[in-house]
Formats: structure tokens, sequence, C-alpha cells
């Protein structure tokens, strides 16, 4: 037997013992009525006493008693029926005693729920500036089905605006990775997908510095350009552009690409055209300037067909970003070996022993002045001939 059946046994028990006992001194009660009524000393019954036999009053013999019996008889009956119904009251008495406790709980919890939901008073003291304006607020007559109407229209038409730019968004984002997916599958000895991006600026660091080297002013720093290449359906080409210079601009964007393609056309002399995905930041890849330099350098270097893809906002993560965490977790690591790395050169040269599946080539601030000099001449409002 489980401890909960347990319990529920021993209560039955003591109920049956509580209903026991009750109906045993209601019994008694009633007995000890039936004797009064019967007693011989009783209103009901032959008074044998001096003074009754001797007043004015007939005496009725043994014989004439029996209506008086019947009459006690139903004065017992009546009390009977009296204490059943009595009991029955008190029966019904005690339910409606547990309904209203369960009226009065039921009650004090939905009194709680309200002062729960209702708002906080105002603080007593109104001297403060916020009491003073929301006490102004308050005491503003406004018309509040105009403002609450207004208020709706607004908030619909924003989310209905809102619904239409991630619909789009969405609709742009799958198409996109299909595509992406669906040419790096396609690819033929012809084409090269080509996918860049900027890695966050690598902190130089030495095997040991003193405390306000660590905590002192900003560190130097590298600028990473990160990306890989995909000639047909063969192997994926990792590469890593280093720079003392922080520019992320299109010229420093050309700057880190000219030496891949370089690479690209020596190395794999068939490819006609070039499939270039990126993000879509519009101080780097999206602008003018890049537009302008990616036309005309990829054209005087020799490929016919050139072709650039942006993904779309929050979308552009991709294999660029692991290529500059693997090159920055080989580095920090090469430090704590004690190797210092002040400058692009060093990082070129550790970064190359300790991971050679990446490319890693150093761009000088002279490659990014030179790219810089093919631009047309500035000032045309300038010049009178």
């Amino acid at each position: 037997m489980t401890p909960r059946e347990q319990r529920q046994q021993n209560k039955a028990w003591r109920n049956r013992y509580h209903r026991s006992k009750q109906s045993k001194s209601k019994n008694i009660t009633h007995v000890e009525e039936i004797n009064s009524l019967s007693s011989p000393n009783s209103q009901c019954g032959v008074s044998n006493s001096p003074a009754l036999a001797n007043s004015t009053s007939p005496t009725f013999s043994s014989q004439n008693t029996t209506p008086k019996m019947s009459l006690s008889r139903q004065k017992i009956t009546s009390l009977t029926i009296k204490a059943k119904q009595t009991q029955t009251l008190t029966q019904e008495i005690a339910k409606l005693q547990v309904k209203l406790k369960a009226f009065e709980r039921r009650n004090q919890a939905l009194v709680k729920r309200l002062q729960r939901s209702t708002p906080k008073k105002p603080p007593q003291n109104p001297s403060t500036p916020r009491s003073k304006t929301r006490m102004l607020l308050k005491n503003m007559e406004v018309r509040k089905e105009n403002s609450t109407v207004r208020e709706t229209l607004e908030f619909h038409f924003a989310v209905i605006d809102q619904i239409r730019t991630y619909k789009k968004h969405f609709f742009n984002m799958v198409k996109q990775f299909g595509f992406y997916k669906e040419l790096k599958e396609n690819l033929t000895e012809h084409d090269a997908l080509i996918h860049i991006d900027f890695s966050e600026n690598y902190f130089c660091k030495w095997d040991s510095e003193i405390q306000s080297a660590h905590y002192g002013a900003s560190k130097k720093q590298l600028s990473l350009h990160t990306g890989f290449y995909q000639i047909g359906t063969g192997d994926v080409h990792s590469f890593c552009g280093i720079s003392d210079s922080l520019q992320h601009d299109p010229i420093a964007i050309w700057a880190y690409l000219f030496p891949m393609l370089e690479k690209i056309r020596v190395d794999f002399p068939r490819v006609k055209t070039l499939h270039f995905f990126s993000d879509g930041p519009t101080a780097q890849y999206r602008q003018k300037i890049n537009f302008f330099l990616f036309s005309n350098i990829v054209c005087d270097m020799g490929f016919s067909n050139c072709i650039w893809n942006f993904f779309e906002a929050g979308h552009g993560k991709g294999i660029p970003d692991s290529i500059g965490a693997t090159i920055k977790r080989a580095a920090d690591r090469a430090v704590k070996y004690g190797t210092n790395i002040c400058s692009a050169e060093d990082f070129v040269r550790i970064g190359s022993k300790s991971t050679p599946s990446v490319h890693l080539y150093e761009i000088n601030e002279d490659k990014m002045d030179e790219i810089k000099n093919t631009f047309p001449f500035e000032g045309l409002k300038k010049f009178q001939q």
C-alpha cells in the first residue's frame, strides 16, 4: 500500500469513528427525552400526589389512562421528526459554510490579481521634475479616441513595411545561397569563383611585455584581407593579404586582389570569367570607386567576363572568416612559444610556416599608391582647358 492510499484509509476510519460517535450521542439524547416524557411525574401521566387526589377535579381510574398514553406517543413522534429535521438543517449549514469559505478564498485571489494589474500610484512627493511632468500629462485634456486610432494605424503601416522589407530580404538570401551552391557545383575550367572579406585587424604582440605595454596605449594593428578561389570543380585555394596600412577602401581592396589575380592568370591561363562574392558595405565593396577599378583592372589583366555578387546584409559570413580565424590563432600560438609579431612582414613569415595551406603575402602602401594613380584627375570643375 502506498503512503497516499494509507492516508486515505486512515482518513476514512476517522470519519467513520466520528459518525458512529455522533449517532451514539443522538441515540442517548433521544432515549432521555422518551424517559422524561414517560415518567410518572410528568404532566402527561396520572398524578398520585395527595394534593391532586383531594382536589375537586375528577379522578381517572386505570381504565381511563389510554388517551393520555396515546398523546405522549404523538409528542415522541413529533420530537423525533423535529430531531431529524434539525440534523438535516445542521448538515446543510455545514455545506453552506464550506461553500462560503471557498467563495472567500476565490474573492481574495481576485482582489490580489486586481491589485497586481492596476498601475502603481504616483509618488507622494510631487516636487521632482519627473513627478511634475507626469501630473501635468495626467491632467491634460486629450482626446484618447483620436490618439489611439492614429497610433494603431501608424503601428499597422510600420509592421506592413517591415514585413515587405523582410520578405524581399528573405527571398534574396534564399536565392543567393541557392545560386552560390549551384555555381560552385557547375564551374568549368574557364570559370573562377572568388569569395573575399576583410577580417578583423590583428594586434601586434610580443612574447615578453611589461604591464604598460599590455594595458597602456593602443597597440599597432595589421589589416587582413582573406578569401579563397576555386577553378572548375577542383580544390579550394585560400589566401590572405596582410598590410601595415589600415585602409579598407576600394584602393586597398584592389591592392590586395591584384597579386591573386596575377597568380590565377599565370597558374590557370584558361580562366576567362571571374565570379566575385562579398558582403555589401558601402564603405568597401558596394560603391562607385570599386566599380570603376573593377571595370578597368580586370579587363586590363586579360579576363573577358567579370561578375560581382553581393550577399544580403547579415549573411556574408563564410570561408574567408574561418581562414582569418585560423591564421590569427596560429600567430597567437607562435607568440606563446617565444616569437614576436611586430609588423606585417613578421606575420607573413610566421604564418607561412604554421599554415602552409594558406597563401600569405604582404601589401605595402606603395602598391596602394599605384592603384590610386590610375584614377582620372580630380577637380574637373576648376579646369578651363
